[in-house]
């Protein structure tokens, strides 16, 4: 886990999710119709599930390396010398990776929370073309 808070691809991940997310809700750069909200949730929802091809790019490379790198330098025997299990061993990789790879997904909603609230603000979008801009919606 600390390695990866060290890596600087978990950030920039993170950054381009949002900031590619946030632009495209400020400027309402999405397949709309005439009468729909930019930050509607059926927007939203089109959007994430556009948005998850791409994250399932970057969930693999989140939740690959350390396969790769107990592969490469040959530690798994090392680590099960603990008193450690081997379900325990696994569990632990793969719930850090997976919960690396929820906070670089939220980066996505909050990206559309954010762009929402920009659009109207830099003049790029009407008001009117958003509706409530409720997080838990």
């Amino acid at each position: 886990m600390q390695y990866k808070l060290k890596r600087p691809a978990v950030y920039l991940y993170f950054l381009l999710a949002f900031v590619f997310t946030a632009l495209a809700f400020a400027n309402g750069a999405m397949p709309l119709d005439e009468h729909q909200w930019i930050n509607g949730s059926s927007a939203i929802a089109f959007y994430v599930a556009i948005m998850s091809l791409m994250m399932m790019m970057v969930s693999s490379s989140v939740m690959g390396l350390p396969l790769i790198r107990d592969i490469e330098y040959n530690t798994k025997e090392y680590y099960l010398s603990y008193p450690i299990t081997k379900a325990g061993y696994f569990w632990g990789r793969f719930l850090s990776s997976f919960l690396f790879v929820l906070i670089i997904d939220s980066a996505v909603l909050l990206g559309a929370c954010v762009g929402s609230k920009l659009g109207p603000v830099f003049g790029w979008q009407p008001a009117s073309h958003y509706g409530p801009n409720n997080f838990i919606s």
